[in-house]
């Protein structure tokens, strides 16, 4: 699982570097995002090294089918409205625990966490237009790679 941790990384970092120099990120949404998202993640870590392999693998199909069900069956979730005002992270609080569960599932699983991230960045929750969103996303992504990969190592499960 690592090993694919790094190579997200390394695709986030890229990512950030050019959402920043076509100005499409916002810099101020980034540091609120910073605590549920890792600390998210760091849960979700844990729980993949903490469950047994025999457990692990039906959960992960699991929670990937889920998500994949959510997406089909909700697909305006990530579309805002035209005239939607981007809402910040302190004005909506349910979307703190949004984002830190969108951190749980992308440390456990990893597997179309982007989706989880557009949803809880655009439409229903903050309501950033899908390039802002995506951009936000990308940054989200580098965090909680960071994350997991503390865990991965901090727990040797790294060779």
């Amino acid at each position: 699982m690592a090993l694919t941790r790094l190579g997200l990384l390394q695709q986030s970092l890229t990512g950030i570097g050019g959402v920043s120099r076509s100005n499409m990120l916002d810099r101020a949404a980034i540091l609120p995002m910073v605590l549920p998202t890792i600390s998210g993640a760091a849960v979700g870590g844990l729980a993949t090294t903490w469950l047994h392999p025999e457990i692990l693998k039906p959960v992960l199909l699991g929670s990937m089918i889920a998500i994949s069900v959510i997406m089909l069956m909700l697909p305006e979730v990530p579309a805002p409205q035209d005239d939607a005002r981007v809402r910040r992270l302190r004005e909506r609080p349910l979307w703190f625990v949004m984002l830190f569960g969108a951190g749980v599932y992308g440390g456990f699983v990893q597997a179309g966490v982007g989706f989880v991230l557009i949803a809880a960045l655009a439409g229903g929750g903050l309501r950033y237009d899908l390039v802002r969103a995506n951009a936000l996303k990308v940054v989200c992504t580098a965090l909680l790679s960071v994350a997991s990969l503390a865990v991965f190592v901090s727990t040797d499960r790294v060779e």
